[in-house]
């Protein structure tokens, strides 16, 4: 099963690269979900807690 989108306010994927020593195409793939390792794990943890929230699904939904 895919990982849901995490969507951050400007600046925040800058610091948590910081903080993390990574790069931040390493931190926009763990928000994407992309990546499964433990530190993308602990990005997506500190995303949440920095403001972050899961990227709403925006199907239509199907109306007879």
């Amino acid at each position: 099963m895919a990982l849901k989108t995490i969507i951050v306010e400007r600046g925040v994927t800058n610091s948590l690269a910081r903080k993390f020593n990574c790069s931040m195409q390493s931190v926009r793939m763990a928000l994407r979900g992309v990546t499964s390792t433990d530190r993308s794990q602990l990005i997506r943890e500190e995303a949440l807690k920095s403001g972050g929230f899961y990227k709403p699904n925006l199907k239509k939904a199907n109306w007879v």
